[in-house]
């Protein structure tokens, strides 16, 4: 059984050094806590991002004292310290005595210990380290010279790659823990890495296989108790003995209730409980939820190349939906409300899949249990972008497949989640940006060894897909694969183009706007409040962004009279631009497949192609998106 006692809260931190000590906050970060404590201005204000640069060179020391009962150090045969997310490279003490480095965002980070913790009060401390000097050392030594847009250092971190700046956002290296701390107190055995999913469905009868690890402390033969109830109502219970520290079993569910996309049908959700026994005293339990649904992805030949169509359950789904980006540079600000806000307008939007970039995060637990519920199915990008990759080396290998093992046993539990992607447009820029063709490195390593027997051996529910865009010989086919139109827009090309494209899955394409009125307000003073002042551009980072706002608006509605008539008809046009593509494609079905258009949201107040502001301020696109997205259109 175990017994977490939250670090959350209140911790001190101090520049390295510096001798005083301030005020912060965990889950948190050193730019948030600055701002706070108003020793800096907000980066989102004016040109103010350009302040938090400065930031990037230095490191800092997070301290946390508690307390520790010395009876719970007896009572409990295992005492660990977690942390759920650490930003990015640090040194860990406890009680002055040196846990370990860490080096990567996105997983968790569990120390022993017991023989460390005290009677009384503890020390715990958390010394960062540059992540921007550190990888600009690695790069300089490294043997291999990579090609990247951006941060040239940033291939060579397991960080956010969207930190150092992108197209739509800032360039703020977070720093800090991001994401929660706390001790774990383990007696006698605990339930690690539960799964469920749907082997599979025939005659109104699912087919479901649980299992889990059992990390034991104590000689004893366990059993597991399994049940499966929904709405309170118990669909099986079944009793099984614990082999080589593991369970695992196939339930049959009779009468199933499915788990369907938005807009397709419901989405019920299981409870699943483990109870770990001897005899019949309880040493541990777990619950989640999941859902019972089949995914399959449909790749066959006809006449245009090969399919490319995701299969619910049996029934082929036309994809409806956008992509998603972090919701912002300062992740701790986020919150679960936030999350299932942003759910619930995709929603109501009648989207029915979010594509999760590969330049920012896996997301909060909160965002995949919001998809979960309301049935949107989730394309989940591993986090590589934009890059070349250094795994010819081992220890970057190592780093890559222990991310993946951890953020599949994480999220596999999801049944909104249907497919794992290795990358954003890497495999597409080895054939036609880099002149690489098809290496087996550079990040290739990756993509086609270690993820794909990762999702093998770990979730054999849903497919994996090497890369976006990916699918012969050239990874941007419109004949096969998913595909990502950027002549229109990027290439200057005009929205009607996208008549003409025969794209199987169009999974990125956009076109920009600008914010809502009143966000332009919060970020500018009345000096910038012209089409091209600085501060107009530094909130469009697309080079030539605004430029092409103009040149797009001036050939369909003409010269706005005013920098407010700008806003209004750049959302304007955008909704055409974005309206066209999808009524294109969607005429096509299932030839065309899918249109997940860039981008949902903003991670900071900017002119981008987002159909919602930083401020969930709607634009024009995502009003009338609800009609041309609606199940049965008429074009």
């Amino acid at each position: 059984m175990e017994k977490r006692i939250s670090l959350n809260g209140v911790w001190h931190f101090r520049e390295s050094n510096a001798s005083e000590w301030y005020e912060g906050e965990v889950p948190g970060c050193v730019q948030l806590d600055l701002i706070r404590l108003g020793k800096i201005e907000d980066p989102y204000y004016r040109m103010n991002e350009i302040k938090f640069h400065k930031l990037e060179e230095k490191e800092w020391v997070y301290k946390k004292e508690f307390d520790f009962n010395a009876k719970d150090k007896n009572e409990y045969d295992a005492i660990k310290l977690v942390f759920e997310g650490i930003d990015t490279f640090a040194d860990i003490y406890l009680n002055g005595i040196h846990l370990g480095k860490v080096q990567n965002m996105f997983i968790p980070y569990e120390f022993d210990i017991k023989d460390i913790v005290k009677d009384g009060n503890n020390v715990l401390e958390v010394h960062f380290d540059s992540i921007t000097k550190t990888i600009k050392a690695m790069e300089q030594t490294s043997p291999v010279k990579l090609e990247w847009s951006g941060e040239s250092g940033r291939p060579y971190v397991r960080k956010a790659q969207y930190s150092y700046g992108w197209d739509w956002g800032p360039r703020i290296v977070q720093v800090g823990l991001w994401r929660g701390a706390y001790l774990s107190l383990v007696k006698y055995a605990e339930i690690k890495n539960p799964y469920f999913y749907t082997e599979k469905i025939e005659q109104n009868k699912a087919y479901v296989v649980i299992s889990a690890e059992i990390e034991g402390y104590i000689v004893q033969d366990f059993e597991a108790e399994i049940e499966i109830i929904h709405n309170d109502i118990s669909y099986g219970k079944k009793r099984v003995k614990v082999q080589k520290n593991r369970i695992k079993t196939t339930m049959l569910i009779e009468n199933p209730k499915l788990w369907y996309p938005n807009r397709i049908g419901e989405q019920p959700l299981y409870d699943i409980r483990i109870r770990l026994l001897t005899g019949e005293e309880i040493i541990d339990e777990k619950s989640f939820r999941s859902g019972i649904r089949t995914v399959k992805l449909v790749r066959e030949k006809d006449e245009e190349g090969e399919t490319f169509i995701f299969e619910i359950n049996g029934i082929k789904v036309f994809a409806k939906g956008v992509n998603w980006i972090p919701a912002d540079n300062l992740l701790p600000r986020l919150t679960k409300e936030d999350y299932y806000e942003y759910i619930r307008l995709a929603k109501d939007a009648n989207m029915n899949m979010l594509r999760i970039w590969g330049g920012g995060i896996y997301e909060d637990p909160a965002f995949y249990d919001a998809c979960d519920e309301m049935g949107i199915m989730v394309w989940q990008d591993f986090m590589y972008a934009c890059a070349e990759y250094p795994d010819q080396f081992e220890w970057f290998q190592k780093l890559a497949k222990e991310e993946a093992e951890k953020v599949i046993l994480s999220l596999r539990n999801h049944p909104s989640i249907v497919l794992w992607c290795g990358n954003n447009e890497n495999n597409w820029g080895f054939h036609s940006w880099w002149d690489n063709g098809d290496p087996k490195y550079l990040g290739n390593y990756i993509y086609k060894e270690i993820l794909p027997k990762v999702c093998a051996k770990l979730d054999p529910s849903r497919p994996y897909w090497v890369s976006s865009p990916y699918g012969g010989e050239d990874p941007n086919s419109e004949t096969e694969g998913d595909r990502h139109q950027w002549n229109v827009w990027s290439g200057w090309v005009d929205y009607e183009e996208y008549t003409k494209d025969k794209g199987r899955f169009l999974s990125e394409f956009g076109f920009q706007s600008m914010p809502d009125w009143k966000t332009v307000l919060s970020y500018t003073s009345p000096e910038d409040r012209t089409i091209l002042s600085p501060v107009m551009i530094s909130h469009n980072k697309m080079v030539e962004g605004m430029e092409r706002l103009v040149r797009f608006m001036v050939g369909h509605l003409g010269f706005p009279k005013d920098l407010k008539s700008f806003v209004y008809l750049s959302q304007f046009n955008q909704a055409e631009a974005i309206k066209t593509g999808v009524e294109h494609w969607r005429s096509r079905k299932f030839k065309t497949a899918g249109t997940l258009y860039w981008q949902f949201n903003d991670c900071w107040p900017v002119a981008s192609w987002s159909s919602l502001d930083y401020y969930k301020r709607k634009k024009h696109c995502i009003t009338i998106q609800r009609d041309f997205m609606q199940k049965f259109y008429r074009i």
